[in-house]
């Protein structure tokens, strides 16, 4: 956690509160400069977006701190120690590290607050700021809506066999495949008179069989008939999947 007064210069941090709670921008060069000796990294290649977040968020709460509170000095062995915790830190619990960091320095900066009498409307005033920035900073991308996230990690060596929420999805959609084939058969209570859900099935069943019998040519009826199951299973999973 970062040490405020031993941090600060004797002209009086916070400036004060940064003119009271940020009324000019950070000082300094652009923001990439500042990056080169504020900020950490993250070990190995690491994809999982909510990781990236996480770091991003503690990076960008680093730099705001070292400019707004420390007159752009920060302690290299301090960024040093920080980054010594990252690297020994498994993969699958740096996004939890990564809070518990960023929750420790804001419980720093508030205490320090509270030192110099302000309240916790100007600490909340500021973490808006913060967030604003951070906001500001951030691109969303068009491709996090198909980010794959494990739900369930499971991990053997190098190996993962992770529940994620693609396997959710999919399992999600056999069921319901699974579910509506099952209550329009005569054993799960169809009707001998089509109603509009066997109706349905009949359809996709008819619609895969006649594309069976045309598209697959040089075979005869019986041994098209050997492909149909499998493509059945496949056209009605990809059509429930896109639905």
């Amino acid at each position: 956690m970062i040490n405020y007064t031993a941090s600060s210069s004797s002209s009086g941090i916070s400036f004060p509160f940064v003119l009271e709670i940020v009324g000019t921008p950070l000082p300094g060069d652009s923001f990439t400069n500042r990056l080169t000796a504020s900020t950490v990294s993250i070990p190995g290649y690491i994809v999982d977006p909510k990781i990236i977040s996480s770091l991003t968020h503690f990076n960008r709460l680093l730099v705001d701190l070292k400019y707004d509170f420390l007159e752009g000095r920060m302690y290299p062995k301090y960024i040093f120690s920080i980054q010594q915790q990252m690297d020994n830190t498994p993969i699958e619990s740096l996004g939890k590290k990564l809070d518990s960091m960023r929750q420790d320095e804001l419980t720093g900066l508030s205490d320090y607050l509270q030192s110099l009498g302000y309240s916790d409307q100007a600490y909340l005033e500021y973490l808006k700021i913060c967030d604003e920035r951070y906001r500001d900073m951030v691109v969303p991308s068009p491709l996090e809506q198909f980010s794959i996230l494990p739900l369930i990690p499971m991990k053997i060596e190098n190996l993962y066999f992770s529940f994620t929420n693609s396997s959710l999805f999919m399992l999600l959609t056999l069921s319901l495949v699974l579910l509506l084939i099952h209550f329009v058969t005569k054993k799960g209570g169809g009707n001998l008179v089509p109603n509009a859900w066997q109706s349905l099935v009949e359809l996709i069943y008819d619609f895969v069989l006649n594309l069976v019998n045309e598209q697959i040519g040089g075979l005869s009826g019986n041994v098209k008939q050997k492909f149909f199951p499998c493509i059945l299973v496949t056209f009605t999973f990809l059509l429930f999947c896109n639905l």
